[in-house]
């Protein structure tokens, strides 16, 4: 077989694996269920219930305390009232430095129906994340990525969304004078 009958035995593979979700949408969205076809599908029209988004983060090493912060957009599409139990950072990598894990938010944030939200998750540095914040010179304004999670009730339905990796984010780090 060569490179013609290789790209045109791939494409006819990907032709019939296009035609398969079309099939498994339409029967989705004519027996109003929620499966595979909703999931997969980019032809499905039903909005996601809640989305978050990562909009800067802080790492403040100035402090006696030092601490990291991570501001996430919670977006509720729904009419229903969202009930955050938890809005947690698993992971924040910032380019250059330490990896961040588990920085959590406060419970009980009421988000009403088809409004947004900014959420702050925050946590203490630890002392061997100190160390490494303080031996790199990386600058001041930087990049990365963030993993975030979402735990709460949406009405009476319990909902969990995430982790959802590799989000980009923005944000500072603020150094002291040693």
């Amino acid at each position: 077989m060569g490179p013609e009958g290789l790209v045109a035995y791939l494409s006819t593979g990907m032709q019939t694996l296009w035609n398969t979700l079309r099939v498994f949408d339409r029967f989705s969205r004519r027996h109003h269920s929620v499966g595979i076809a909703s999931i997969v599908s980019p032809l499905s029209t039903d909005p996601l219930p809640v989305e978050v988004l990562p909009q800067s983060f802080e790492i403040d090493i100035q402090q006696p305390i030092p601490r990291v912060r991570v501001d996430v957009l919670v977006i509720n599409y729904k009419r229903k009232q969202l009930n955050i139990d938890t809005v947690e950072v698993s992971h924040l990598g910032v380019t250059g430095t330490v990896i961040l894990e588990r920085i959590g938010s406060d419970s009980g944030i009421v988000i009403p129906g088809q409004r947004s939200r900014v959420v702050s998750c925050h946590r203490q540095i630890s002392d061997a994340e100190l160390r490494l914040l303080r031996n790199n010179s990386s600058p001041a304004f930087a990049s990365g990525e963030a993993s975030v999670r979402l735990c709460g009730r949406l009405g009476r339905k319990r909902i969990e969304r995430g982790p959802f990796p590799g989000l980009h984010v923005r944000g500072r780090l603020l150094r002291g004078i040693d």
